[in-house]
């Protein structure tokens, strides 16, 4: 049974390369610098008919392994780390965030993204990094303790 993001997740990815959202790879230019891919549930069920569980978890394998592909799981219940780590979301970039405070939690995710998108990597194995301690208790974000 496929469960909260799983259609949203593997429709987006596909969507991406078709749309042309993620450049097509000429011989002539560089191949795409990196892509982020946020999955954000409210922990609501959501089932998909196209999407199951482990499809989405293969082809997130299949785009990290790529290279330049970075997915991110934001959850708002309370298992957020362990619906983020189901999908093969690496933990450090798995994250539960208030319900109430969705709109910091998009502010701390445009940070991250700004940090991110200037940096020489080419992929996040910490996405949140760049935020302090102190600011994601403030926009509500938690990450799992180790």
């Amino acid at each position: 049974m496929a469960g909260p993001s799983d259609a949203s997740a593997g429709t987006r990815v596909v969507r991406r390369e078709k749309r042309g959202t993620v450049r097509k790879v000429e011989a002539d230019q560089p191949k795409v610098d990196k892509v982020v891919t946020v999955i954000m549930t409210d922990g609501e069920e959501n089932s998909s008919r196209e999407w199951t569980h482990d499809a989405v978890r293969s082809l997130i394998e299949q785009k990290e392994k790529e290279g330049s592909w970075t997915f991110v799981f934001l959850g708002a219940g309370l298992d957020a780390w362990h619906q983020g780590r189901s999908y093969g979301v690496q933990t450090a970039n798995v994250a539960q965030y208030s319900a109430d405070q969705y709109r910091d939690a998009f502010a701390a995710m445009a940070v991250s993204t700004n940090v991110f998108s200037s940096s020489l990597k080419r992929q996040s194995g910490n996405f949140f990094a760049s935020l302090s301690k102190e600011f994601m208790r403030k926009v509500g974000l938690r990450q799992q303790k180790n």
